[in-house]
């Protein structure tokens, strides 16, 4: 561990982190505490201030993790939120609350590979707030400096997860990644990274090989079927393969606005959020949004000059793709599309609860198939609110259609969002030039 403020607590406050691990285990299993993994002997090799290497001879605890458990038994969650009330009251903590560390045996559960690599109160703070995030278990807390702790901390922790929230990261993991259902499969496949010849690659992890189909379409050994774009800055090939029909999108348009560049220096390049962003939702169970299963950036400085992507072909129907001119808004056409358009606005709402955003709407991205509307083409290119926000705008500006705005935080971007609108189509009337811009009628 090389970080400086872990070197500093570990060898002016607490010691090495084996040697205070063992002797805080020996002292609570010689006071009666049953619910941990006894350890028997530490070696260390120190090298300055730093472990460098360390053996560990602990108990085998015989018995069943419960990440092998079914989450259609016993309250597994429950039981681990009493044994760690437990373990907190014999002076020790987990401070890495998985199911795996937790081990079903004839005693009841015993908790093993615990890491006590801060004070044992943060750490003990650490496991409660994690079992009510993770596993929605308000466990006991029998202590009124831990619940002081547990204040204090608990409001960091909502800081930093509104910050995330912001920036469009994920949030800690569900309960139902922890513990699948019988037969489940979790959060389903995970995202794989790699770097190869300049180019940043995410894809998803199915077993199909993503990068090697990539390659083979460059190399112009599969046969493509080229849609319509309204980018000169982009190509769009349709594939299909093994019975499956897929997009290939290949983009160099790049935006070289400042708010732009360090919006990407600081969270991401807006292709890599959006395969990470929609493999969360969809992992999640959104059925909305069109999967993306490979993303390949060429990256210059914080910006994106070009990129690939391989996502899913929606078969469907744009049914008023055909009939929207850009610039036009609803009330200047001649057929009647408010009942579609109402559609369209209640999937935008329920897109935002899934924690995206479509920031491109055009009816050409909404295809309707067999089960309701799906959203194409994601355009993430900004903090997902701002987005959000930019949706609602554009559905009550240009379609007239006063789709529901869910969240009072939603609802006050929106606000400014509207001003900020109202403000620059003002300025454009001033300037003499034709706005832009189109707000809603109040």
């Amino acid at each position: 561990e090389r970080r400086l403020i872990n070197v500093v607590r570990n060898f002016f406050l607490y010691g090495s982190f084996y040697e205070r691990m063992i002797r805080l285990v020996n002292r609570a299993v010689n006071r009666g505490c049953h619910v941990v993994q006894d350890i028997y002997l530490v070696a260390e090799k120190k090298d300055g201030r730093y472990d460098r290497e360390s053996y560990v001879l602990a108990q085998y605890v015989e018995g069943t993790p419960l990440s092998q458990m079914s989450g259609d038994g016993p309250s597994w969650p429950q039981a681990m939120g009493e044994t760690l009330a437990n373990l907190h009251d014999g002076g020790l903590a987990s401070n890495d609350v998985l199911p795996g560390n937790f081990i079903l045996t004839d005693q009841g559960l015993v908790v093993i590979d615990i890491s006590i690599d801060r004070s044992v109160l943060r750490c003990q703070v650490n496991d409660i707030i994690r079992m009510r995030q993770c596993f929605d278990i308000k466990m006991p807390i029998r202590s009124p400096l831990r619940k002081i702790a547990y204040v204090l901390l608990s409001l960091r922790d909502a800081v930093r997860r509104f910050w995330r929230q912001l920036c469009g990261r994920p949030l800690p993991r569900p309960k139902s990644f922890l513990f699948p259902k019988a037969g489940g499969a979790g959060l389903g496949p995970k995202l794989l990274a790699a770097q190869r010849d300049g180019w940043r690659l995410l894809w998803k992890n199915d077993g199909a090989d993503y990068p090697q189909l990539l390659e083979d379409f460059k190399a112009g050994r599969l046969q493509s079927t080229r849609l319509f774009t309204n980018s000169a800055y982009r190509l769009v090939h349709r594939l299909e393969l093994d019975g499956r029909r897929l997009v290939i999108k290949h983009d160099w348009e790049t935006d070289s606005r400042f708010e732009k560049r360090l919006w990407s220096r600081l969270v991401g390049t807006p292709y890599s959020r959006l395969i990470q962003l929609t493999r969360r939702a969809i992992d999640r169970g959104c059925p909305l949004v069109q999967d993306v299963y490979l993303v390949a950036e060429k990256i210059e400085g914080a910006s994106c000059r070009e990129a690939w992507l391989i996502a899913e072909y929606v078969e469907g129907s744009s049914f008023i793709a055909e009939e929207y001119v850009e610039g036009k808004t609803v009330d200047d056409l001649e057929r009647d599309f408010k009942p579609w358009l109402c559609a369209i606005g209640n999937t935008l709402a329920d897109l935002h609860d899934w924690g995206l955003a479509s920031n491109d709407v055009q009816p050409g991205n909404f295809i309707q198939t067999d089960n309701g509307l799906k959203v194409i083409d994601l355009s993430l290119d900004g903090p997902i609110f701002i987005c959000q926000a930019n949706d609602m705008l554009k559905m009550r500006g240009w379609f007239r259609v006063n789709a529901p705005i869910r969240g009072v935080w939603r609802k006050t971007v929106y606000g400014i969002w509207y001003i900020r609108a109202a403000l620059k189509r003002f300025s454009r009337r001033l300037r003499g030039q034709k706005p832009k811009v189109w707000i809603p009628k109040q």
